[in-house]
């Protein structure tokens, strides 16, 4: 009894040791990044920010004229039968989040309409898959899946970061941490758009990127808050 007794104070010691070691080399990392950090904002005046921003907007206005044919010709040339294949998915999860206050469940869509008469009598270009697809509107989709009770949270969690981004970007607009916001900002936006013709926000690693840029706009945000906060009137 005695033995076994010691065997755990052992192991117990040995695993607050490891631990120990494990936050100090965290603690160091994020020592390091903020020191690091710190350094690459001191040489950044608001001059290199609105170079840079001038300079990343005319690449993007670059890439977008040479993307530009492909787009419009997805947009006008598109089969008829794909757009209105999107719509029955659409009208189906219209239909699921009015009959049910919160919603059929996560990962339900595709069984719940595929099982339910109900939901799928209507669809007709997608009626002789074995298993039916997803609705192509993210918005509608969580509605379908979590009720408007849901959808309603949703739009208010990510409307949160989004305008949080918008205001730390005027904010700052004269230091790095305020061009950053903006970029933010713009890439947050247009995922919320494409989210009106497709689902691709509930795709692994886009939610996974949302949380990471979600965590930098709060992180941005505070420093302008800060350096706002002591910055003379």
């Amino acid at each position: 009894m005695a033995s076994a007794a010691v065997d755990r104070c052992r192991a117990r010691d040995g695993r607050r040791r490891r631990l120990h070691v494990l936050s100090c080399r965290i603690g160091a990392g994020r020592s390091l990044c903020r020191r690091l950090y710190r350094a690459v904002c001191a040489q950044v005046t608001s001059d290199t920010v609105t170079t840079t921003s001038a300079f990343v907007a005319i690449a993007g206005v670059v890439r977008l004229a040479l993307m530009a044919d492909s787009i419009i010709d997805r947009f006008l040339n598109a089969p008829e039968a794909s757009g209105e294949a999107r719509d029955e998915f659409n009208i189906a999860a219209q239909i699921m989040a009015g009959d049910n206050a919160f919603g059929v469940g996560l990962n339900s869509f595709s069984r719940v309409l595929s099982d339910t008469p109900r939901y799928s009598s209507h669809i007709v270009i997608m009626e002789d898959e074995e298993k039916s697809g997803v609705a192509h509107h993210i918005y509608w989709f969580t509605a379908a899946e979590m009720g408007y009770v849901g959808v309603t949270g949703f739009v208010l969690v990510i409307g949160r970061f989004t305008l949080l981004a918008l205001w730390g970007s005027w904010k700052g607009r004269k230091q790095l941490e305020g061009a950053l916001l903006f970029g933010l900002f713009v890439g947050a936006s247009a995922l919320h758009a494409h989210g009106l013709l497709a689902w691709a926000f509930r795709i692994s690693p886009v939610t996974y990127m949302y949380a990471i840029c979600s965590g930098l706009i709060v992180g941005f945000y505070d420093q302008v808050k800060r350096d706002t906060a002591g910055r003379p009137a």
